[in-house]
């Protein structure tokens, strides 16, 4: 027969963990309402925008992570055990349930609510509606109306996708309003014209690496607006030097 828990230990155990579930599920509700009240304190869609992608599921991950944990607390209080067995059991239990609930957590951050911020960044891009210091609705310019009002190296970005812009006009004043987003593809800013037109055309490895010592490669950069060149030392890894 398994030995009796004490009752007062129990009594204690079940006040701790509501107090901790409790504390734990107002923090986790405290992040997610921090994130909201500072989403809409930002004035402009772009900010908000920016906003979006580098703190959303940042701060969902951490408040559904708290408060998840809470409710695990709180769940623990519910039965009223008599021996160790009954005791210990629950405690697995719990233990069982928050790695489930890692697993959940984690397959829902990997693959659906990347979708949920994508449908909100087009929605913020180009659903809601810029106003003019006027105070007027501006008009979003298409791909090709957008040309006449970009500079030649912004036309080359967008050509090479590593910036795609959005120009907003006042058809009314002329206002004009540009937006820089990252593209899908990658390029360096080339030091000259200071657009992200700079990519790799060929590279050549000048050293071999060894078991103790770092090959070199030298890679060979050419804007693809400017025309400038420019060449880079990377080193390479020792053999045997995990990736």
């Amino acid at each position: 027969m398994a030995e009796q828990v004490p009752v007062d230990f129990l009594i204690k155990w079940n006040l701790y963990a509501k107090y901790v579930g409790f504390s734990l599920g107002v923090i986790g509700i405290c992040v997610l309402l921090l994130y909201h009240l500072r989403f809409a304190a930002i004035s402009t869609p772009k900010q908000k925008y920016e906003f979006v992608c580098l703190s959303e599921a940042k701060y969902f991950w951490i408040g559904l992570s708290i408060s998840l944990a809470g409710f695990l607390f709180l769940i623990n209080t519910i039965f009223a055990d008599s021996n160790w067995f009954w005791f210990l059991s629950r405690i697995i239990l719990s233990i069982a349930l928050i790695v489930s609930l890692s697993v959940f957590l984690g397959s829902y951050f990997r693959y659906y609510h990347p979708f949920r911020i994508e449908k909100k960044l087009k929605k913020l891009r180009y659903e809601t509606l810029r106003i003019s210091s006027q105070g007027r609705p501006m008009k979003l310019l298409s791909e090709e109306e957008e040309d006449e009002y970009l500079e030649k190296g912004m036309q080359a970005e967008e050509e090479l996708y590593t910036v795609d812009y959005d120009v907003w006009i006042d058809e009314v004043s002329g206002e004009i309003h540009t937006e820089r987003y990252d593209g899908k593809l990658h390029a360096e800013k080339c030091p000259e014209c200071e657009y992200l037109t700079l990519k790799v055309v060929h590279e050549k490895v000048t050293k071999e690496p060894a078991e103790k010592e770092s090959g070199e490669i030298i890679k060979h950069y050419a804007c693809k607006y400017c025309g400038a060149e420019h060449n880079k030392s990377f080193p390479l890894r020792k053999r045997g030097t995990p990736a």
